[in-house]
C-alpha cells in the first residue's frame, strides 16, 4: 500500500505538474500574446540575440503559439560596417520548443526541436580581407556554455548569396533545407534547390571540430554545355573541344573542405568529384572538322587526378558508329587510355582528325575496327585490328587509286600485318599476303607476297599481264620487287621492280627479260601513241628497262634489246633484223635498227612521233632501181646509191628526206663522176637540197623542186663556185664581155627546157674591159636577150664600187655608180708609172654611160686625203668629167697643210699626163709649211697664214708655174710679223723673188732657192728685237731687250746644213740688267757649233765666251740633223767672267731670282760629248740669297771655289744669316758637271731661323754632310733657343725629291712654345734623336711639357702634366703621357691619357665625383648621334667614343704632314685623291692596309679599303654630305655584309 501509495503520489504529483505547466503555457500564450507584453518580449528577444550575434538584429513580431511554439516575423540579422548585405533576412521564425523537455532539462535552448525559417535570404560575403561574414560563427573557439542545442534547423522556400572576393556572385535558391545538431560536433545537412538553372540535392555532414565535409549530391537532368559554360566561369574550364548539345544526370561529391571555403565554390582548397549519364551529346575535340553525334555514356570526373573514367560511352561519327570505355587525363596534353569498336567509313575519319591522313593521301572504304588508344594525342599508340571492304586508297604518286581493297588487318604499337589483302590497281587485280609494316609511320617498312592476278601496262594500248608473282618489301617510301614473273604477248616475261615514294611522284624502275613476244600483240603499244604505224609481224625476244616518275605513258622511260628473225613492216620484208628500243615519255625511239635486203644494209634511228614518223636511215651500197620508182616514178636513173636520211609521214604517204650520194651515175644520159645531196620526196615532188654535182673541177649545188608529173616544171636555185663565168652565162642563156672565176646562185623557174633566170654571181679575179677588179657581185634578172643589174658592186684593193642599171647584148652601158671608197691604187687602168705616185681614196657618184670598152663618166668626186708624190691633199672635192682619157675640172675644192686651194682646168690621162690649172690658195699655215721644208721646230714658234695664187701647166714631170704669197697673222712667239713676196717653180726648184718679211722697226729679206733636198738661203735683217732671239729659242732665254742686226748664209741639205752667222747688239738688257754690246760670231759645220766671238760689258764687268761644241745625237735630231752629229767630237769651252753681277745667273734660272752679288770666274770645259770635266776658279763678293727653306736671307756671302775636273774644293763659304752666321767647308767629288758624292762641314752660330710657317728659333750647332749623291748622310747637333713651333695642315706634298740619311741631336736649350690653331698650345723642353731617313724619320728621346692648353670635346683642357717619348722603332709616332683638366661649372673635369698615340688609354674624372655620362654631358659633347646615345644606353663604351674622337684628331695632323712619295706619285697616277698604304693600327698585329678613295663631287667621297694578308678584308665606303650638319654614310665588305646610316651634328 504504502508503495502504491508514493506512486500514487508521484502520479498525482506528474498529472498536477502537466497540469500546471499546461494551464501555465496555455496562460502565458494568452496573456503574453497581449500587445504590450509582446512587445516587451520582442525587444528581450531582440537585445539577447545582438549579445549572442554581436550584430544588429530586427523583429517585427513575436507571438506564442498553443502548439509549443515560438513564431516571429520579419526577422533581420544586420550588417556590420565593412560588410554589403545583410546576413539574413526571413519572412518568418518558427521555433518549436518540447515543455517536457523544458521542464526537464531546466533549459529551455535543449527544449528546442526545431528552428524553421520560412522565405529565407542569407548573404554569405567576404570583405576586402578575404574574411568571411559567418567566419565568427564558424570558429574553434569554444562559448564559455558549450550549447545544448540539439535539434534541427529548417528552411523552407529560400536563397542563399555568395559573394566570393574576385569572383561572380553566386545565388542558390533552397526549396527546402535541414540541418540536425543531434550528433555535434557532426552536422548533419540535406538540402533541395537550384544552382543557375540546374536542380540539384545535396546531403552529407560537417565536422564543426574538424572544419572538414563530406558531401554528396546530385543533379536533374541539366544541358552539358550550360553546365561546363557555368564551370568555366567558376575556374573550371572543362573544354576540350567544342560541346554544343546533350544533357546529363550529375552525381557529385565534395569533401576535405572549410565549409566557409566550400561557399567559395571551387575555390582553391575545395576538391570535388563529379559523375553522370550524358544523353544525346555533341562534342567537337581540338582539330577535328566534325563533332560526334548522339554522346550516350557514363563518365566520372575527378578535381585531384584531373581524370575522366568513360564507360558505356556510344556516339556516332558522321556515319560511323562507335563504341567506347576508359579514362582521360587532363592536362597540357591528355593522356588516353581508351578502347573503342567503331564501325564506319575510313574517309569519315580523316574528315573528321586530317591530321591523322598522310599528306597529299586519300583513303576510304567500309571498316570495322576494334582499337585501343593509349598514350597522348601527339605520341598516341594504336593496337587492335580492323576489317576493310571496299577500301579505296589514292596519292598522286600512284597516279590512279588503289580500289576494292578488303581483307583484315593487324595493329601493335609499331607495327600493321595482314594475312590476305586483296585490291585493284591499274584496271587490274592483286593479293598481299603474309604482309607487315612497322613504324615510324611518316616512313615505314615491311614486306609482303604479291600475287598479280590481271595487270593492263599503262599507257600500253591494252598490254596485259598474267599470272604475276613478286615478293614485295618497302622501307623509307621506297618498294621492291623482286622474283618477278608474268605471261604477256603470247611470251613470257621475268625480271624486278623498283618505287620510290619519296617525292611528289612515284620514281619507278623495272629490269625485264622476254621470250618470243608476238610483235602483232605489241603493235598496239605503239598504235596508241602512233596511231599510223604500219602493221608488225614475227617474233621478237630480249631485254627490258623501264623507269619513270608517275605511270602514265608520258611518265614512262623504258629501254629494250631486241632480235627478230624474219620480219616486215608494212609491204616490206626483211630476212633478218636487229634493234634497240627506248621509250621517253612520248616517243618511242630507235637507237639501231638494222635491216638486210638483196645483199644491202639499211640501218633506222630515230623515234616515232605521235603523229609522224622521225626515223634515221642510213643505206649501204644499195641498188637504186627500186628506190627510185618509190620516188620518181618513170625516171630513170641508174648506179650505186649511199644514203643517209629521215623518214617521216607514214608508211603509206611516206615523206623522205635524206643525203645521197650517187657514184658512177648517170641522169638522163648525163654522167656524172659523183653527186651528193638531199633530197625529199612527198607527193610527187623530188625536192634537192644542198645538191653538189662535181664536174671538171668546178661544183655546182641545187636547191628546190622538181615536179615529176607529165608536165614537168622546175623552181630551182643553182649555186655554183669555181666555174668559169663564160659558161656561167651561156648556161644562162646571156653573152656578155666579161671573165673571171665565178660563184653564184641563180633562180630558175618555168617549164623545161627553157626557163628564166635570176639571182647573183660573186666573182674573183675578174676584168671589165681595162679595169680589173678582186671581186664583183652581181644582183640581176633575165630581161629578153639583155641583163637588169639590180644591184651590182666590184672591189679591188679595198675600194667599191656599186652599179645599178642596164647592160645590152652589145655592151651598152646605161649605169648608176656610187663608189664611196674608191682607192687610186686599185685603178688599173691607170697607167703605172703615174699610179705609183697616187694614194689615197677618193668617192664618186655620178652616171656611165659608152661601152664596157669606151665608158664616159659625168658625176662628183671627193676625198678626204690623197696623196701625189710628196704632196697630201685633204677634203677634195668638186665635179669632174670623163671622157676620151681627160678629166675636166670645175671648181674643184681640196685643202693643203689645212689651207684652202680651188683648181680649175684640165687633167690628160696619158703616160707622161700633163696639167693646165690654176690654184687659188688661202691660209697655208707657216708653220706646218716651214715644218715640210725640214724646220721641226719651227712649228713650236711660228705662226700665221700664207695665201696666193699660182698658175701650172706642162706636163708633170717638167711642170712649170709662177705666182705670189702675202703673210697674214704671223708670228714668231709672241712677237708680230709680216711679209710677201713672189714664187717662181720649175724644175722641182723653188726660187724666191722679192721676199721680204717685217718685225715691228725691224725688216728681214731672204733669196735664194730652196729644193727638196736642200737649200741655199742669204738672210738680212736690220733693226730687228732681241725678243726675237727669246721667241726663237722657246724662252729659255727670258726677257731679252734691245735691238739686234743679223747677217746668215745657209748651205746645204736639211740633215747636215751649214750655218755661218754674225750678230750685233747694242744696249742690249736681260730684264732689268743691262748688258750693253753684245757681239757674237759662229758657225754650224758637221755638227759642231764653233763660237767665234761672244762678248759683252755689263756695268764695268766683262764676259767673253770662245770655243767649240757638238751637238750631241739628240740635239742635232731636234733641229732635224741628226746626221751631222759625229761620235768622239770634244767640248772646249772657255769663259771668262770679271766682275759680273750675280742677277744675270738669277735671269737665265727662275729659281735664282733672289741670287745677287758680283762674280769672277776663269773657267774652262773640256772632254768628249756627254763627259766634259770643269777646270778654274770661282769666287763670289758681296752675296745674298734668299729661300724658304734657309729660314730668312744669307747675306754678306763671301765664297772661293776651285774645280779640278772632278774635284770641287770649297775654300770658303761662309756669311751671315739671321743676324748669325754660317760657314761651310769641304768639297764635292763629281762626274762631269755633275755631284757624285759630298764631304761638306757646316757650322751654324745664333741663326735666327724663321721659315714664316712652322718654326722660328735660334740655332746652333754643327752638321756634316757626308756620302754618295744617291743617298748622303748628315750628322751633328742642333740646339733650339726661343723656339716656337706652329703645327699647321698643309696639303702633302708626298716624298722629297731627293733624301737623306740622318744622325743629329735637337734639343732645346729652354721652354719651346708648340702651337696648332686655336687647338694646342704648349710649353716644352727636352731632346730629340733624328735618325732614319728624309723620306722615313725615325725619332728616340724625349720631352716635357707641364704648362700649355687644348681644346677637345669643345672645351678647353689646361695640361698638368704632359710627355712624349719618341722611339726610333715606332718612326715618328710618339707614347703620350697627359694630365689635363678642365673647370665646367663648379665641376673640375680631369682627362688622362695614356699609351702610343695610336692606342691611348683615355680616363675622364671629376672633382666632385660625377659619372661618365654625366660628363660627357657636361661636356656637350658634338659627334654622331649613334655613338652619343650608344655612351648614354650602354651600346658603346665611353673610353672607346673618346679615343675614336682623339685618334681622328691625330690622324687629320700627323697624316697630312707625312705623306710618302710614292703614294703621292700613285695618286696622281691614278687620278686618286687619296691612295695610302699603311698599318692599320686597330687590327690586331698592325696588319698592312691599302686606302684608296676618290673624291666624286665637293660632297661626296668614295673609297676602298684592303688588308694585306692571306685572307684580305676588302671593305667599300661612300660618305655623302648631305647638309653641313648630315652625313649619309654607307659601307660594304664581305665580312659585315652591308650597313647604311644617317648622322648627323648637333649643339645642346
Amino acid at each position: 500500500m504504502l508503495l502504491f501509495a508514493t506512486k500514487k503520489k508521484l502520479i498525482i504529483a506528474a498529472v498536477l505538474s502537466i497540469c500546471f505547466l499546461t494551464g501555465g503555457w496555455w496562460l502565458a500564450v494568452r496573456y503574453v500574446n497581449r500587445e504590450y507584453l509582446t512587445a516587451a518580449l520582442t525587444e528581450k528577444v531582440r537585445q539577447e540575440a545582438e549579445d549572442v550575434l554581436d550584430r544588429p538584429v530586427r523583429i517585427s513580431h513575436l507571438k506564442l503559439t498553443m502548439s509549443g511554439s515560438i513564431e516571429a516575423v520579419g526577422i533581420k540579422i544586420g550588417k556590420l560596417p565593412r560588410e554589403r548585405e545583410d546576413l539574413l533576412r526571413a519572412k518568418r521564425l518558427v521555433v518549436r520548443v518540447s515543455l517536457w523537455q523544458a521542464i526537464k532539462k531546466r533549459d529551455l535552448v535543449s527544449a528546442i526541436s526545431l528552428v524553421k525559417l520560412v522565405g529565407t535570404r542569407v548573404w554569405l560575403g567576404q570583405d576586402r580581407s578575404g574574411a568571411w561574414n559567418i567566419a565568427q560563427f564558424m570558429g574553434k573557439e569554444e562559448t564559455k556554455a558549450p550549447t545544448a542545442f540539439q535539434g534541427k534547423i529548417a528552411v523552407e522556400d529560400g536563397e542563399i548569396v555568395v559573394a566570393a572576393q574576385k569572383r561572380p556572385q553566386e545565388e542558390i535558391s533552397i526549396s527546402s533545407a535541414q540541418v540536425s545538431f543531434a550528433k555535434m560536433p557532426q552536422l548533419a545537412l540535406y538540402a533541395n534547390g537550384s544552382w543557375e538553372e540546374f536542380p540539384l540535392s545535396i546531403q552529407g555532414s560537417y565536422d564543426l571540430e574538424r572544419e572538414k565535409s563530406d558531401l554528396r549530391g546530385k543533379t536533374g537532368e541539366v544541358s552539358i554545355s550550360g553546365l561546363l559554360d557555368a564551370l568555366a566561369l567558376r575556374g573550371y574550364d572543362l573544354h576540350w573541344g567544342e560541346i554544343n548539345g546533350g544533357r546529363v544526370k550529375l552525381n557529385f561529391r565534395l569533401w576535405d573542405s572549410q565549409l566557409a571555403t566550400a561557399f567559395n565554390l571551387f575555390g582553391a582548397k575545395a576538391q570535388f568529384m563529379i559523375g553522370g549519364q550524358v544523353e544525346s551529346g555533341k562534342w567537337q575535340p581540338p582539330g577535328w572538322h566534325s563533332p560526334i553525334r548522339k554522346l550516350d555514356g557514363q563518365f566520372r570526373w575527378d578535381t585531384s587526378s584531373k581524370e575522366l573514367v568513360l564507360s558505356g560511352v556510344e556516339a556516332q561519327l558522321r556515319q560511323a558508329q562507335a563504341q567506347g570505355e576508359g579514362s582521360i587525363i587532363f592536362g597540357g596534353s591528355p593522356l588516353f587510355d581508351v578502347n573503342v569498336k567503331v564501325q564506319g567509313r575510313i574517309a569519315e575519319i580523316f574528315n573528321v582528325y586530317p591530321q591523322w591522313r598522310p599528306k597529299g593521301l586519300e583513303a576510304d572504304g567500309i571498316a570495322k575496327a576494334d582499337l585501343a588508344f593509349r598514350g597522348t594525342a601527339q605520341a598516341l599508340r594504336v593496337t587492335g585490328s580492323a576489317e576493310l571492304k571496299a577500301g579505296r586508297i589514292f596519292h598522286p604518286a600512284l597516279g590512279s587509286p588503289i580500289e576494292g581493297i578488303a581483307g583484315k588487318v593487324t595493329m601493335e604499337p609499331n607495327k600493321i600485318a595482314c594475312q590476305k589483302l586483296q585490291g585493284r590497281w591499274q584496271g587490274g587485280s592483286f593479293t598481299v599476303e603474309n604482309g607487315y609494316m612497322v613504324s615510324p609511320w611518316s616512313v615505314p617498312r615491311g614486306a609482303a607476297s604479291v600475287t598479280l592476278h590481271s595487270f593492263e601496262v599503262p599507257g600500253s594500248g591494252g598490254l596485259v599481264l598474267q599470272d604475276g608473282k613478286a615478293a614485295v618489301s618497302f622501307e623509307n617510301k621506297q618498294l621492291w620487287c623482286k622474283e618477278l614473273s608474268a605471261v604477256t604477248a603470247g611470251g613470257q616475261v621475268t625480271g624486278s621492280a623498283f618505287l620510290d615514294l619519296r617525292g611528289s611522284r612515284p620514281a619507278w624502275q623495272a629490269a625485264m627479260q622476254a621470250q618470243r613476244l608476238d610483235l602483232s600483240a605489241l603493235e598496239a603499244l605503239g598504235r596508241k601513241q602512233f596511231p599510223q604505224l604500219s602493221s608488225l609481224k614475227g617474233k621478237v625476244s630480249g631485254s627490258f628497262a623501264a623507269k619513270g616518275e608517275g605511270f602514265r605513258g608520258q611518265d614512262i622511260q623504258a629501254s629494250a634489246q631486241l632480235a627478230l628473225g624474219a620480219a616486215s613492216v608494212g609491204e616490206i620484208s626483211f630476212s633478218g633484223a636487229e634493234a634497240s628500243l627506248l621509250w621517253d615519255g612520248s616517243h618511242l625511239l630507235l637507237p639501231y635498227l638494222t635491216l638486210s635486203q638483196s645483199g644491202g644494209k639499211l640501218s633506222v634511228a630515230g623515234k616515232l612521233d605521235p603523229a609522224a614518223l622521225s626515223l634515221s636511215v642510213t643505206g649501204q651500197n644499195l641498188t637504186l632501181g627500186p628506190w627510185t620508182e618509190l620516188f620518181l616514178p618513170g625516171e630513170k636513173i641508174a648506179g650505186k646509191i649511199n644514203f643517209l636520211g629521215q623518214v617521216h609521214g607514214t608508211g603509206k604517204k611516206p615523206k623522205v628526206v635524206g643525203r645521197a650520194e650517187l657514184v658512177a651515175g648517170e641522169i638522163r644520159g648525163q654522167k656524172i663522176q659523183l653527186a651528193q645531196g638531199t633530197l625529199n620526196f612527198q607527193d610527187q615532188v623530188l625536192s634537192v637540197s644542198d645538191f653538189n654535182l662535181h664536174s671538171q673541177g668546178a661544183l655546182h649545188k641545187l636547191e628546190g623542186s622538181i615536179t615529176t608529173g607529165k608536165q614537168k616544171t622546175v623552181n630551182l636555185t643553182w649555186q655554183f663556185q669555181d666555174e668559169k663565168l663564160e659558161r656561167v652565162m651561156a648556161l644562162a642563156g646571156l653573152k656578155q664581155p666579161i671573165s673571171g672565176t665565178a660563184a653564184g646562185r641563180i633562180q630558175l623557174r618555168g617549164t623545161l627546157p627553157k626557163p628564166s633566170a635570176s639571182g647573183m654571181v660573186n666573182i674573183i679575179s675578174g676584168r671589165v674591159s681595162k679595169q680589173e677588179f678582186a671581186r664583183g657581185s652581181f644582183f640581176f634578172q633575165s630581161q629578153g636577150d639583155g641583163l637588169l643589174l639590180e644591184r651590182a658592186s666590184l672591189e679591188q684593193n679595198g675600194s667599191r664600187l656599186a652599179a645599178q642599171g642596164t647592160i645590152g647584148t652589145d655592151g651598152s652601158l646605161n649605169l648608176k655608180i656610187i663608189a664611196p671608197r674608191l682607192n687610186l691604187a686599185s685603178l688599173t687602168f691607170i697607167p703605172q708609172e703615174q699610179q705609183t705616185l697616187l694614194a689615197g681614196e677618193v668617192s664618186f657618184q655620178g652616171l656611165v654611160g659608152g661601152t664596157l670598152s669606151r665608158p664616159e663618166v659625168i658625176g662628183e668626186l671627193a676625198s678626204a686625203k690623197l696623196e701625189y708624190d710628196d704632196y697630201v691633199f685633204e677634203n677634195l672635192a668638186g665635179r669632174i668629167k670623163y671622157a676620151a682619157g681627160s678629166v675636166d675640172l670645175e671648181a674643184f675644192k681640196l685643202q693643203w697643210l689645212g689651207a684652202e686651194l680651188v683648181a680649175t682646168g684640165r687633167m690628160r690621162e696619158l703616160k707622161n699626163p700633163e696639167l693646165d690649172l690654176q690654184l687659188q690658195i688661202t691660209g697655208i699655215p707657216l708653220n706646218q709649211a716651214v715644218a715640210l721644208a725640214g724646220w721641226k721646230d719651227g712649228q713650236k714658234i711660228l705662226g700665221g697664214h700664207l695665201d696666193g695664187m699660182a698658175q701650172l701647166a706642162g706636163p708633170v714631170g717638167a711642170l712649170k708655174g709662177e705666182g705670189f704669197f702675202s703673210l697674214r697673222g704671223g708670228k714668231i712667239g709672241k712677237l708680230p710679223l709680216g711679209g710677201r713676196g713672189e714664187l717662181v717653180f720649175s724644175q722641182g726648184e723653188l726660187q724666191l723673188q722679192a721676199v721680204s718679211l717685217t718685225q715691228g722697226k725691224g725688216t728681214i729679206s731672204a733669196a735664194g732657192r730652196i729644193t727638196s733636198s736642200g737649200m741655199s738661203l742669204k738672210v738680212e735683217g736690220q733693226e730687228l728685237d732681241l725678243a726675237l732671239i727669246s721667241q726663237l729659242t722657246g724662252e729659255k732665254i727670258p726677257d731679252l731687250a734691245g735691238r739686234f742686226s743679223l747677217q746668215a748664209e745657209i748651205a746645204g741639205d736639211y740633215a747636215g746644213p751649214k750655218i755661218s752667222a754674225q750678230l750685233a747688239a747694242q744696249n742690249a738688257k736681260l730684264g732689268e740688267l743691262k748688258l750693253g754690246q753684245i757681239d757674237a760670231r759662229l758657225q754650224l759645220n758637221e755638227g759642231i757649233v764653233t763660237v767665234e766671238k761672244l762678248q759683252t760689258r755689263q756695268n764695268g764687268g766683262f764676259l767673253s765666251l770662245t770655243g767649240t761644241l757638238p751637238l750631241s745625237f739628240s740635239e742635232a735630231k731636234a733641229f732635224g740633223m741628226a746626221k751631222a752629229a759625229k761620235a768622239g767630237s770634244r767640248t772646249d769651252l772657255k769663259l771668262e767672267l770679271n766682275g759680273i753681277d750675280l742677277r744675270l745667273l738669277a735671269a737665265l734660272n727662275p729659281n735664282l731670282k733672289t741670287l745677287s752679288g758680283i762674280v769672277s770666274a776663269q773657267l774652262q770645259l773640256r772632254g768628249e760629248i756627254g763627259k766634259p770635266e770643269l777646270y778654274g776658279r770661282v769666287d763670289v763678293q758681296d752675296g745674298a740669297f734668299s729661300h724658304p727653306l734657309l729660314g730668312g736671307e744669307l747675306e754678306n756671302v763671301k765664297a772661293g771655289f776651285i774645280f779640278y775636273g772632278d774635284q770641287l774644293v770649297v775654300e770658303e763659304l761662309k756669311g751671315s744669316l739671321g743676324h748669325g752666321s754660317v760657314q761651310v767647308t769641304g768639297g764635292v767629288k763629281l762626274q762631269g758637271i755633275k755631284p757624285q758624292s759630298y764631304d761638306l762641314a757646316l757650322a751654324a752660330s745664333d741663326v735666327h731661323y724663321d721659315d714664316g710657317q712652322m718654326l722660328d728659333a735660334v740655332l746652333d750647332g754643327a752638321l756634316r754632310l757626308k756620302g754618295s749623291s744617291g743617298l748622303p748622310k748628315v750628322s751633328g747637333s742642333v740646339n733650339l733657343a726661343g723656339a716656337k713651333v706652329k703645327w699647321t695642315q698643309k696639303k702633302a706634298q708626298g716624298k722629297a725629291p731627293f733624301d737623306l740619311l740622318l744622325d743629329v741631336d735637337v734639343a732645346t736649350r729652354d721652354q719651346a712654345a708648340f702651337s696648332y690653331g686655336d687647338m694646342l698650345d704648349l710649353w716644352f723642353e727636352g731632346g730629340v734623336h733624328v735618325g732614319g731617313s728624309l723620306n722615313d724619320l725615325a725619332l728616340s728621346g724625349k720631352v716635357n711639357s707641364r704648362r700649355g692648353s687644348f681644346s677637345y670635346l669643345e672645351m678647353s683642357f689646361l695640361i698638368d702634366e704632359a710627355t712624349a717619348e719618341f722611339f726610333d722603332y715606332r718612326g715618328i709616332m710618339p707614347t703620350l703621357q697627359v694630365q689635363a683638366s678642365s673647370q665646367v661649372k663648379q665641376y673640375t673635369i680631369h682627362l688622362s691619357l695614356s699609351g702610343p698615340v695610336e692606342n691611348l688609354a683615355f680616363s675622364l674624372s671629376s672633382t666632385p665625383e660625377l659619372s661618365q655620362d654625366e660628363i660627357l654631358a657636361l661636356l656637350g659633347v658634338k659627334g654622331r648621334i649613334d655613338r652619343l646615345v650608344g655612351t648614354t644606353t650602354g651600346d658603346a663604351d665611353l673610353e672607346q667614343v673618346v679615343q675614336d674622337e682623339f685618334l681622328r684628331f691625330l690622324d687629320l695632323q700627323f697624316r697630312s704632314q707625312f705623306v710618302s712619295g710614292l703614294e703621292r706619285s700613285v695618286e696622281e697616277f691614278l687620278g686618286l685623291d687619296e691612295f695610302r698604304l699603311e698599318p692599320n693600327l686597330f687590327a690586331k698585329g698592325e696588319k698592312m692596309e691599302i686606302r684608296l678613295s676618290k673624291q666624286l663631287s665637293e660632297r661626296a667621297i668614295f673609297s676602298y679599303e684592303r688588308t694585306l694578308e692571306l685572307t684580305p678584308n676588302e671593305t667599300f665606303k661612300l660618305d655623302w654630305r648631305i647638309l653641313p650638319s648630315i652625313q649619309l654614310k654607307g659601307q660594304w665588305n664581305d665580312r659585315d655584309g652591308s650597313a647604311l646610316s644617317l648622322e648627323t651634328k648637333f649643339s645642346f
